[in-house]
């Protein structure tokens, strides 16, 4: 690891210098502990960058060599002007692209991959089957905003987990008390 912060609030402070974003605190305890299991030589992959928030803390979390990927549709100024500035264009992979036209291209094992893209159930159900075959037994998939505030996704992620009851071997929601806001976990 490049950083070695130790809880997730120095992670946030640090990145908070660089970007903004819906990604918080109470997310990243969800996501590092995800990340820094992985291997030099397996992939993280994110579809749904936007400002760059959670692709940076990845990498932050990220030992080295582990190969971390982000997919958007737009490419943001923001997110491109914190990885200059952290120097990341050299580090991780962006790739720009509608993410179902991008995974017909992929071929790569995805060890962890983060999904909080298009939050309605069309977008995220196109999403999971578009992704989910490249995890293998082992790893993970982390969905984003799997709560009341995007009805679209909860439907997605039950009907994924309902039709893959043989692979997924731990179906975890996280939720924080104080509002409504989650992060889903589906370990294969």
């Amino acid at each position: 690891m490049l950083y070695n912060f130790k809880e997730p609030e120095e992670y946030e402070k640090f990145i908070n210098q660089y970007t903004t974003g819906a990604f918080s605190t109470f997310d990243m305890e969800v996501l590092i502990p995800e990340v820094k299991k992985l291997k030099p030589g397996q992939t993280y992959l994110e579809v749904g960058v936007d400002r760059g928030k959670s692709l940076i803390t990845a990498f932050m979390a990220a030992r080295e060599n582990v190969n971390v990927v982000g997919v958007d549709i737009a490419d943001t100024g923001e997110r491109q002007e914190a990885f200059r500035l952290l120097g990341l264009e050299n580090y991780v992979v962006f790739i720009q692209g509608e993410s179902t036209r991008v995974a017909k291209c992929w071929g790569t094992p995805i060890n962890c991959l983060f999904i909080d893209a298009d939050h309605s159930y069309d977008g995220c159900q196109s999403d999971i089957n578009a992704w989910a075959k490249f995890v293998p037994k082992g790893g993970v998939i982390l969905l984003h905003d799997g709560d009341e505030s995007s009805p679209g996704v909860v439907q997605a992620i039950a009907e994924f987990v309902n039709t893959h009851r043989k692979i997924v071997k731990e179906h975890i929601i996280h939720k924080t008390p104080e509002k409504n806001t989650s992060m889903v976990t589906i370990r294969f």
